[in-house]
């Protein structure tokens, strides 16, 4: 499927959408400089297959994004992030960083709403240039598609995840849904929503 709309990347201005999202984020995300290296969504998009991150910062402000699963790139997996303040951002089958790397794959959910069956993501805790982990800020994590009692899994040395001041905000949809890994307190707090239960073992 084909991207509606501008696509902004920073420094960049928009860009027509003559390609698919995935190319598009392909190209942005191997070849830009470091400091530009911002793909800012604030559209509908659907993607048919996986959006695939590496040496770049995937932004979702507002809108939809919807693709089968947010992955690490196969050709810059050398780090990644994915930052939703907004909007709503599904990943039918799942967000996982470790697809193509064991490198440092991070996830900021500061606002919105992030659907998945599942998460992987790293928690890698060695410095400022070489650090990456799940930090809920005050967006919304929902779980779809099945029963999972291992919903939040991590790659890269260590098995936390941090709730900032906005909190974790955690629907279970109906589903039966545990966390084991630590959710570690840096003065947020733990809403949980939905049908189902919700089992914390971290």
């Amino acid at each position: 499927r084909w991207l509606m709309g501008d696509l902004d990347i920073a420094g960049y201005g928009p860009l027509l959408a003559a390609l698919p999202l995935c190319a598009v984020a392909f190209l942005a995300f191997a070849w830009l400089p470091r400091p530009l290296n911002l793909l800012s969504l604030d559209t509908d998009a659907t993607i048919s297959g996986d959006a695939a991150v590496g040496r770049a910062n995937l932004a979702v402000t507002s809108g939809t994004l919807t693709a089968d699963r947010i992955i690490s790139a196969p050709a810059s997996a050398d780090w990644g992030r994915l930052v939703v303040s907004g909007g709503t951002v599904t990943a039918t089958n799942g967000v996982d960083g470790s697809v193509n790397t064991t490198a440092t794959f991070a996830i900021d959910l500061n606002g919105g709403e992030l659907r998945t069956p599942s998460i992987r993501v790293a928690d890698r805790e060695l410095g400022p240039s070489n650090s990456a982990w799940l930090t809920f800020n005050g967006g919304t994590l929902k779980a779809i598609g099945a029963n999972n009692a291992d919903f939040i899994t991590t790659y890269g040395g260590g098995q936390n995840t941090y709730v900032a001041s906005g909190g974790a905000i955690i629907d279970t949809n109906g589903f039966n849904t545990g966390i084991l890994v630590n959710l570690i307190d840096q003065g947020g707090g733990l809403i949980k929503e939905g049908a189902g239960t919700l089992t914390l073992g971290g």
